[in-house]
């Protein structure tokens, strides 16, 4: 079980992101019941007093799923980021529905109970990418920082991968 990124709410209620392969983790009121296989997304809220979970469900498919950002919002919904290896990682509403590399990142949005995707989307290429964390502004809109060995369309600074590993930020409008 690796705890990997945390954030707070107006509340005080912690939120944690990471990655476990176990199958019998605590979980609460959750999207997700049960580990797919491998390591497995979880995320958490833990009330402002710190004595019990809100909620607490895995995310993921059926081969590596790993976050390592979390980010909160004001209404409390949970902006997620990481990767994942799964075929069968689940998306909706995604800007891609299919896994293209080896790896891909990905990024999805929980509604505040923690029991429902907003959206959730692959975000890479035919290499392996990761995003390592996430920030969301007051509209919802999510900025995610990525290492990429894909080339993805872009618009900005630079417009290609130029190296082996390049960092790359992407803005994910509010509705995903």
């Amino acid at each position: 079980d690796a705890a990997m990124s945390m954030a707070v709410d107006g509340t005080g209620a912690a939120y944690i992101a990471g990655f476990t392969s176990s199958s019998d983790f605590p979980i609460a009121n959750p999207e997700q019941t049960s580990n797919g296989g491998g390591n497995e997304v979880f995320v958490a809220k833990l009330n402002a007093a710190g004595s019990g979970l809100v909620y607490c469900t895995y995310i993921g498919g059926r081969a590596d799923d790993r976050a390592y950002g979390i980010a909160v919002d004001s209404s409390g919904a949970a902006y997620v980021a990481g990767s994942t290896t799964s075929s069968a990682f689940p998306v909706r509403g995604a800007l891609q529905t299919k896994l293209a590399g080896a790896k891909n990142a990905f990024v999805l949005k929980l509604n505040p109970a923690g029991n429902a995707l907003v959206y959730s989307t692959y975000l890479g290429g035919n290499g392996s990418d990761v995003a390592n964390g996430i920030a969301v502004d007051p509209a919802g809109n999510a900025y995610v920082a990525l290492d990429m060995t894909s080339n993805l369309p872009a618009t900005g600074y630079q417009k290609s991968n130029r190296g082996a590993t390049d960092a790359f930020v992407a803005k994910i409008a509010a509705d995903g």
